[in-house]
């Protein structure tokens, strides 16, 4: 808060020979003075960290974009492979019901269908999981 300052007396308050009933014009300037270069510097002092809370939160948002504009390139790619691999998991069931193709080939695709089926249900959560966080 504000700096401890010696204020004179109210004339009022004066009880003794040696308070002074009235104060020279001198003596009042400097009392307001020496009150006012301590509240000017207080005021000073809450600008400059006004000024450096307000850059550090202008830092915090910029990083708050960077990492929203991340993330969405991040769920799109997520979507696109999701799409991607839908279409070779189509492909990997249409192979397995070959049945010219040898059994351990049909099993092994029917295989990665089912373990792309799994990561995909991961997937999901995973981006659900983040858009409703981040809402």
């Amino acid at each position: 808060m504000t700096a401890e300052t010696d204020l004179l007396p109210l004339p009022w308050q004066c009880e003794t020979a040696m308070c002074p009933a009235l104060y020279t014009a001198e003596q009042v300037r400097a009392c307001v003075s020496s009150a006012t270069e301590a509240l000017r510097a207080e005021v000073a002092e809450a600008r400059g960290g006004w000024h450096m809370a307000n850059g550090t939160a202008e830092l915090a948002m910029k990083h708050r974009d960077a990492a929203e504009a991340r993330a969405e390139r991040l769920a799109e790619a997520l979507r696109d492979a999701r799409h991607a691999g839908s279409l070779l998991a189509n492909i990997a069931y249409n192979l397995a019901q070959d049945e010219s193709l040898s059994e351990p080939v049909r099993w092994s695709l029917d295989d990665a269908r089912k373990r792309w089926d799994q990561a995909a249900t991961t997937a999901n959560a995973a981006l659900e999981q983040e858009t409703t966080n981040g809402q």
